[in-house]
């Protein structure tokens, strides 16, 4: 289900966050099992093989990473042509090198595997089914400099219907706020699915 909200709700709930994580202060010598943030923007595009047709949208990211509670937390905002909004949240429900995904879309659950050091992956991978037959098959890699993702989705037979990537360069918490600042001025509302 999708509802909308204002955008100076949003945009004031993100920067609330942002100067509560600054205000708090950052020591440099944060513990291996505390949480953790990570901002990025960059963009997105969305094409249908069959078509010819691509859907560019910007978008910002925030990942949490909490090893203590054992979950990773993504939430993206994507700008899309006219100013809209959308806003996407999903958790990793992390055990060991595996995972669980759920999402505020209320998507089929599905599974995945983490590469690399425990909670500094750089490698992100599941494969999910929906109810209605077709599979999304997604590949992350993450590094210093950003965070890419390619994605797609076959019907039965295997045939991809849409590709997806995704390709994001990291940002500091300053930068991250400066953007949602920009943001604010080109759009009136966020909906969020």
């Amino acid at each position: 289900m999708e509802h909308c909200l204002p955008w100076k709700v949003h945009l004031s709930s993100q920067l609330l966050a942002l100067a509560l994580l600054v205000l708090g202060g950052s020591t440099g010598s944060e513990q291996p099992w505390q949480e953790q943030r990570e901002y990025y923007s960059g963009r997105v595009r969305t094409s249908i093989p069959d078509s010819h047709l691509f859907l560019d949208s910007d978008f910002l990211l925030v990942r949490s990473i909490d090893p203590q509670a054992g979950i990773i937390r993504e939430d993206m905002t994507l700008l899309e042509r006219g100013g809209a909004c959308r806003m996407l949240h999903r958790e990793l429900l992390v055990s060991g090198s595996e995972f669980s995904i759920s999402s505020d879309a209320g998507d089929d659950s599905a599974c995945g595997v983490l590469g690399g050091a425990d909670w500094q992956w750089t490698y992100v991978g599941y494969s999910q089914r929906t109810a209605d037959g077709l599979q999304l098959e997604c590949d992350s890699t993450i590094d210093a400099g950003g965070i890419f993702r390619e994605s797609r989705i076959t019907d039965g037979s295997g045939k991809v219907l849409v590709y997806i990537d995704e390709s994001g360069s990291r940002l500091d918490d300053q930068q991250y706020a400066a953007m949602l600042t920009r943001w604010a001025g080109m759009s009136d509302s966020i909906s969020r699915i």
